[in-house]
């Protein structure tokens, strides 16, 4: 028996990719990493996605500045 599911391939660089597994481990969205720069997403997930990874990296970059 064949199952699909809806979701979102996304693309990205290592760090975002780093990110994403990191707030995999609240939400439990991704189905799939399929490598360090490919994943499939549940399709739902796409604005909280884009919004909690900007705001991930720029906390990183106030943080860097800092030092």
């Amino acid at each position: 028996m064949v199952t699909a599911i809806k979701g979102v391939l996304v693309k990205c660089d290592e760090p975002t990719m780093q990110i994403i597994v990191l707030l995999n481990k609240g939400k439990n969205f991704l189905i799939e990493k399929i490598s360090d720069t490919v994943c499939l997403c549940k399709e739902n997930v796409y604005d909280f996605l884009d919004k909690e990874v900007i705001r991930q990296l720029e906390f990183s970059e106030r943080h860097d500045i800092e030092d």
